[in-house]
């Protein structure tokens, strides 16, 4: 079976039935732990599932790992994580955007990408997109507009 493998920190595994789903297995100095999955399928998911024990209560958070959110060549755009029961949403590059780094002392756990939960809804994420997607049209009608005044004759 191949695998693919990312800084040797994550290491994605091929699922028997589903070409493009892997497990994301994350390599620590603990032991491998498997974080979730990931279906690469149109725009990419990765999915995972949370429980009441993995809220960073002192922000009401829930937290990804940092360095499978940084690497690009993992390519996924959606998050899901069911936090028994309930689905929380967000882009990928919300989660980057708006996260807070935590580094542990416990070597256990890795560097993670913290986002409050009430923040993690379809709503806030799709606000979010757009504004994104309205400050890159800004940005090409600057270089549009700047190229034009700097080459016109």
């Amino acid at each position: 079976m191949l695998h693919r493998e990312s800084k040797k920190q994550i290491t994605l595994i091929p699922t028997r039935r589903h070409p493009f789903v892997h497990q994301v297995r994350l390599n620590l100095p603990t032991g491998p732990k498997f974080i979730g999955r990931l279906d690469e399928a149109g725009e990419g998911t990765f999915y995972t599932s949370r429980s009441q024990r993995h809220i960073l209560r002192i922000s009401n958070s829930i937290g990804l790992n940092k360095a499978l959110l940084e690497d690009d060549s993992i390519f996924f755009n959606w998050i899901v994580i069911d936090l028994e029961g309930r689905k929380l949403y967000a882009s990928r590059e919300y989660f980057r955007s708006k996260g807070r780094t935590y580094r542990f002392a416990n070597e256990s756990l890795e560097p993670q990408v913290f986002m409050p939960i009430d923040e993690l809804t379809m709503k806030a994420v799709r606000e979010f997109e757009k504004e994104q997607q309205e400050k890159k049209k800004l940005e090409r009608v600057f270089d549009r507009s700047n190229y034009e005044r700097v080459y016109s004759f």
